[in-house]
């Protein structure tokens, strides 16, 4: 049996990464174990966690505080990881990074500043290029309302950057000078908040995190700033207030011969009210080839604040995390992927908002 390594950041005081290892059960559907192997210093809220995509052996982590901060790792043969470099992300509270795969540059994007970095990396991966320093990208400058910027993702030559205060997904694309300007956006509906997002076949999927939404639609030519919503669902279980909940996370597993289905998942964020017993829950849609979708089932976690998951390479197993409370799971996805079953669990770390399979 092969046995897994995780590795585990979490939002608020913490101040280091995780390493789990998970040994899956004997069969589909059986209990495995997750076990606490390690722990490395790696600054103040490391909330998300990224491994290079041109050095398996590298990581990258925010710090997610008024003076934010990318930092860098070595990851060692038993998952270790050893803290390397440092920099400013030029603001407050960064939320999220991408280490970008056509380039050699890390962007990361501060949610509590309005603004981000595309920052430059050397030849080893691993120290930044800070002279001249990257030049500070703000998004919605005064007086507009204030932008929470929440990911950055690459699209063709362009990067995509939903804006949760703005209602907008910007468009940035590199000049010939080699850094990044604000080219154009996509207007998205009044008080959404779209947080995260995916792109296929040129649709982007995106997650509304204030009203709890999903959307597809096909991306507008460079000079539109609109087009019509091929599909739109609240994600959040029946019956509940929408207003409790806050949508985090959304990811679309590839397919392969055991899970042919396109599928998207995303998570629920219970952040007010009553608290379910359940946990909170990751919403599982079946996807049409014309981009249109439909919910296929809502499975609860057992885990409160949902606020981060990730598939492994295989496609076979999810890893989540509670960010206030429930520890780390490890889940299988049975019946084509559109079904979970909880396989193995951890509280030995009490909360993880952001994980890495290597």
């Amino acid at each position: 049996m092969v046995n897994f390594t995780i590795l585990a950041g979490v939002q608020g005081i913490s101040t280091v990464i995780s390493t789990f290892s998970f040994m899956p059960g004997p069969g589909i559907g059986c209990n495995g174990t997750l076990s606490l192997i390690s722990q490395a210093n790696a600054g103040t809220s490391p909330s998300w966690i990224q491994q290079s995509p041109h050095n398996s052996s590298i990581l990258y982590a925010n710090n997610e505080v008024v003076d934010g901060q990318l930092v860098s790792f070595t990851i060692g043969e038993q998952g270790e990881v050893n803290l390397i470099a440092n920099t400013t992300s030029g603001g407050n509270g960064p939320a999220y990074l991408l280490a970008l795969k056509q380039s050699k540059e890390v962007a990361i994007l501060n949610y509590g500043g309005g603004n981000g970095l595309v920052v430059p990396l050397q030849d080893d991966l691993l120290n930044f290029v800070t002279q001249p320093p990257p030049p500070l990208i703000t998004f919605n400058p005064a007086p507009a309302p204030i932008s929470h910027p929440h990911e950055a993702v690459e699209v063709g030559d362009q990067l995509f950057v939903p804006d949760l205060g703005a209602d907008k997904v910007w468009r940035l694309n590199k000049t010939s000078a080699g850094t990044w300007n604000i080219t154009g956006f996509i207007t998205q509906p009044t008080g959404s908040g779209p947080r995260h997002m995916i792109v296929q076949d040129g649709i982007m999927y995106l997650l509304h995190e204030l009203a709890s939404l999903l959307t597809s639609q096909k991306i507008p030519s460079n000079d539109e700033t609109s087009s019509p919503f091929i599909s739109m669902s609240l994600i959040t279980p029946a019956g509940v207030n929408t207003s409790d909940y806050g949508a985090a996370e959304i990811q679309m597993p590839r397919t392969t011969p055991e899970f042919p289905e396109r599928l998207i998942y995303t998570s629920n964020r219970q952040i007010a009210g009553t608290e379910d017993p359940r946990g909170d829950s990751i919403a599982i849609f079946s996807l049409a080839s014309n981009g249109s979708f439909s919910l296929v089932r809502q499975v609860h976690t057992g885990l409160q604040q949902l606020r981060g998951f990730i598939v492994d390479p295989s496609g076979r197993y999810l890893v989540a995390g509670g960010n206030v409370a429930g520890g780390v799971k490890v889940f299988e996805r049975i019946h084509g992927g559109t079904d979970l079953v909880q396989v193995a669990a951890s509280e030995e770390v009490p909360t993880a908002s952001t994980f890495v399979w290597l």
